[in-house]
């Protein structure tokens, strides 16, 4: 039978070592969550081992093992309930090479390997190893390290050790007052036994050792050893006296120091609960083998997922320039970052460090460049951070004195005191409820809040757990007309919609978005809810404005479109009137007026209020229109968000105005993507520059919106990606010429012209984007694209709108090629969710979790939902096990969302999970935000958030059964 007490198994070999860490060591100790262990580290053999069965007799369900070899947990709750003392039999040090274990403890262990040659080019022993690992993954957070010189060969090897630690780097931000003890057990006879000599004897010792190892050490042997540890102690343990007496001289000491080190760790605020003690461990063991990982940070590695304080310098400058005037600073920025950095260093379930050493590690440094590029004088930016730093500890005072959950509610009463500062402080490029994000919902009084701000701070629909309400707005406290905001689910993908660009063959794409519309309409949801992200380039930025940010349906966008492009593109279309327009156009720089365009957007607003591109949406779905500057002829995009970080160097920029009231309008956006260069004048942007057609450069924006993913949504799964072209030559795309070259026809200005049109052909992209892809990953790319026979159409030409629309549709009901299109919609509306941690018994793991549709449909779509699935008789195929979706229909008047329970077993965690279904689809497709091993649901639905989460969400607690 497995140990059920093992924490750690160290394997080694001359180049590399692998720890093995199971978890559930842990777990088997079953301490009180709210307890603050005390962690002893227990080095040594036999006389080691004796005393650990005396010390922890009374707690330890499984007799320890001896001279095993590798790191066991035991404890002792004898002393005080809320301090019981976690002992770690350490014996890493105590084996040699040639000795190998093969014992295995409860679980999947995690494994981390140590290059060793990476450390250093000698040969490592295993004593070296198990002292690299004790320094860096253990000691930091532990009370006592109790070496037992009899056991480990005298002091000189415990000073070997001590030495060995010191050449690691010590963790920077505790207190000299609340590190380590270090506790070094003698035998002796002697009835007056002088501690003190034995212990300067093993400073001398340890001293000796480390400069030989450490000779170009910058720093001096008191200062290093200060750094690692508070003290080196020695007790003297009676050879003749009897084990019992041994045992009780031992504990008093023990129990002496963790009460010492207790009142100095309460005191700095480092004394850890169970659940953040067991976290650090584990965290600090998965770096310790590095060679590259920086000193261990407690508060660094404590922060939650999604928690990202790199951008605070830029947003505090947005800020700072925002003000009227430097008298702001002190009633408005001041009190409103300290509540911010509070808010956000203190999420529900966090440890409460104290926040000037919170403040000192995660944001003085950035805060200090904020003020230093903002404020001018001295003595304002002294004065700044004098306030701010008062304020802060005002702040934390009072976060002790209510709980971290309370700490939203106090933060609203913040935002609630400055309301007529914000009413009138307004940014699109920051977030002024956390100053730590860029912005992505915009409510109706102009204010814009980041994601993590709409999860934070909005009410939770009953029904579906995505969506958010927002009645008023959090900073002026003005009521918001659009009171619903919806976010993509954790755990599913992103939708990509890619639409090329080509004049007034932008009917073909819109002719294929209606066709899809139909099929979809039984459910009653528009097909914009069925994308996540749509990039438009030239007319397929029209319709990507018109569809997802105007919110018109496919029949209405077509009908627009060709009323704009009989608008657009009139005049006459004799000879003489082709001349006569060609100098014109010549003397103009351009053919037609964008007026037409302009004025079709902006008449669709009310009152001819017409609102910023910028996200004017309650949905999620990103949009992004391509264009390019008409100076440098760089590729830019213009978009309803601003995403994460972008490094330099990408090939295109996002635009956003320095002020939120000069941000791009949405006639100005399809003014500017559809400016193609001898057909429109470039439009002029005040505060912007000047723009032209997107299509110079991204004519196919396939591209722009699979890079653009990655930054909105780092991590998540493409569920799928429809491209549809503009339509294309069959014979010039695939065919060559074998005929010889002719000086005439062939002169370089025609050669040019033709390679130029050839960049602009959206299929050659389309095929090197599909070409590039991995096996697995082309069945979730789609392209539809309408094939011409003879010469293409210009971009002007109108008459042949009519005879484009009925090739697309004889073309798309041909052969079903929307199916494909239409399957990997209908799966992608299912995502997986587990309900709960996977639960460990008889060597796997089981997985209990819901089936959700993300779709938000009328109750009558639901019904429809319902009756198709059962109709289809589909299933979902769970690791290989059908279940159906649906085994009966509710009888309900309003019907409930699909939810649909499945369970599987796996054997590890890191086993990717793949879920399809079939029935409502022609072929087996995948549902979305899937394949993901079970590691990265737990880590994406945030199952186990010692130190809380980003967003201040508790854990869900699953309902209780249903009474029969």
């Amino acid at each position: 039978m497995a140990p059920r007490n093992l924490w750690l198994t160290l394997s080694t070999t001359r180049t590399a070592a692998t720890i093995s860490r199971y978890n559930h060591a842990f777990e088997e100790l079953d301490l009180p969550p709210s307890s603050c262990p005390s962690l002893t580290v227990m080095i040594g053999k036999k006389t080691k081992s004796d005393m650990l069965h005396g010390l922890a007799e009374r707690a330890t369900k499984d007799a320890l093992p001896r001279l095993h070899g590798q790191a066991y947990l035991c404890t002792d709750t004898s002393a005080r309930t809320n301090m019981p003392t976690i002992y770690v039999d350490y014996e890493f040090q105590s084996w040699d090479h040639s000795q190998s274990s093969e014992v295995s403890g409860i679980g999947i262990p995690q494994k981390h390997t140590i290059d060793l040659f990476a450390q250093s080019e000698e040969v490592w022993s295993r004593r070296r190893v198990g002292n690299m690992i004790c320094s860096r993954g253990i000691a930091p957070l532990c009370d006592t390290l109790c070496y037992f010189s009899m056991d480990l060969g005298g002091i000189r090897a415990v000073a070997i050790s001590l030495a060995e630690h010191l050449l690691q780097e010590p963790s920077s931000e505790i207190p000299f007052s609340a590190l380590p003890r270090v506790l070094v057990v003698v035998e002796t006879v002697a009835r007056n036994f002088d501690p003190h000599a034995t212990e300067a004897r093993i400073l001398a010792l340890t001293e000796e050792f480390w400069k030989r190892s450490a000779p170009a050490s910058r720093d001096g042997f008191t200062t290093r050893l200060r750094a690692h540890y508070y003290d080196i102690r020695v007790i003297g343990l009676g050879k003749r006296a009897k084990p019992q007496q041994r045992y009780v001289q031992l504990r008093k000491r023990l129990l002496c120091i963790k009460r010492e080190v207790h009142n100095s760790r309460s005191t700095c605020g480092l004394r850890y609960k169970r659940d953040h003690m067991f976290a650090f461990a584990s965290k600090m063991l998965e770096i310790s083998g590095s060679a590259q990982a920086p000193p261990f940070s407690f508060i660094t590695m404590s922060r939650p997922s999604g928690f990202c304080s790199k951008g605070l310098t830029a947003h505090l400058e947005d800020l700072i320039s925002l003000i009227p005037s430097e008298i702001w600073l002190c009633h408005l920025v001041v009190p409103l970052l300290s509540s911010c950095l509070v808010l956000a260093t203190y999420p529900p379930g966090s440890h409460a460090f104290p926040i000037m050493m919170a403040f000192d590690q995660l944001y003085r440094e950035k805060c200090m460049m904020a003020v230093n590029n903002s404020i001018v004088q001295k003595d304002g930016r002294d004065s700044f951070f004098l306030n701010l730093c008062e304020r802060l500890q005002i702040d934390y005072e009072q976060l002790k004195a209510c709980s971290e959950a309370e700490l939203a509610t106090k933060h609203l009463q913040r935002l609630s005191d400055v309301h007529q500062y914000l009413k009138s402080t307004k940014s699109h490029k920051t977030c002024l409820c956390c100053l730590l994000r860029a912005p992505e919902k915009v409510l109706s009084c102009g204010h814009a809040i980041c994601d993590l701000c709409v999860r934070a701070f909005g009410k939770t629909n009953s029904e579906w757990k995505n969506d958010f309400a927002f009645p008023n707005c959090v900073l002026c406290g003005e009521r918001n007309e659009r009171p619903m905001i919806s976010l993509i689910p954790a755990t599913a993908g992103v939708r990509l919609l890619s639409l090329d660009g080509g004049g007034i063959r932008g009917v073909i794409p819109l002719v294929y978005l209606q066709f899809l519309q139909e099929g979809l309409a039984e459910l009653e949801v528009p097909l914009r809810d069925m994308f996540d992200f749509v990039c438009g380039t030239s007319a397929g930025g029209l319709i990507a404005i018109g569809m997802f940010v105007m919110c018109w349906d496919a029949r209405e966008s077509l009908e627009r479109f060709e009323t704009l492009a009989q608008k657009t593109f009139e005049g006459s279309y004799g000879t003489f009137g082709r001349m006569q327009q060609l100098v014109i156009s010549y003397l103009r720089d351009c053919r037609y007026s964008s007026l037409a365009i302009e004025e079709s957007f902006k008449s669709a607003f009310a009152d001819d209020k017409e609102v910023s591109l910028f996200n004017p949406l309650t949905n999620d779905t990103k949009v992004a229109i391509t264009t390019t500057t008409a100076k440098e002829s760089a590729a830019c995009i213009f978009s309803n968000y601003n995403g994460g970080f972008r490094p330099k160097g990408l090939g295109y920029s996002l635009i956003r105005a320095k002020k939120s009231e000069n941000d791009i309008l949405v006639s100005e956006a399809a003014s500017c993507t559809s400016a193609a260069p001898w057909f429109f004048k470039p439009r002029l942007l005040q505060n912007l520059g000047t723009f032209q057609d997107g299509g110079l450069h991204y004519n196919n924006p396939l591209n722009i919106a699979m890079w653009e993913t990655k930054y909105i949504w780092p991590g998540k799964i493409v569920d799928f990606a429809l491209s549809i072209g503009t339509g294309t030559n069959d014979h010039e795309t695939h065919n060559f010429s074998a005929d010889a070259f002719s000086p005439v026809k062939d002169r370089f200005i025609s050669r040019l012209y033709k390679t130029f049109m050839k960049s602009l052909d959206g299929e050659r992209v389309w095929r090197q984007i599909f070409n590039s892809l991995a096996e697995r990953e082309k069945g979730r790319y789609h392209r539809l694209n309408l094939p011409i026979q003879g010469k293409e159409p210009t971009l002007d030409d109108v008459m042949s709108i009519k005879t484009l629309k009925e090739q697309a549709n004889c073309w798309i009901r041909s052969n079903q090629r929307f199916l494909p299109s239409l399957d990997s919609i209908y799966a992608s509306m299912f995502y997986f969710e587990l309900a709960e941690y996977p639960i460990y018994a008889d060597n796997t793991y089981k997985c209990v979790g819901n089936i959700y549709c993300r779709v938000n449909m009328p109750s009558q779509g639901r019904r429809r939902l319902y009756e198709k699935l059962d109709s289809t008789s589909s299933y979902f195929l769970v690791l290989g096990e059908p279940t159906r979706c649906v085994d009966y229909i509710p009888a309900y008047s309003s019907m409930p969302p699909f939810k649909r329970r499945v369970q599987f077993k796996v054997e590890t965690l890191d086993e990717d999970i793949g879920i399809t279904i079939l029935g409502l689809t022609s072929s087996p497709k995948t549902i979305s935000g899937l394949p993901k091993t079970v590691t990265e649901l737990i880590q994406t639905q945030q199952l186990r958030s010692p130190f809380g989460r980003a967003d201040r969400r508790e854990e869900e607690k699953a309902l209780p059964p249903t009474p029969t």
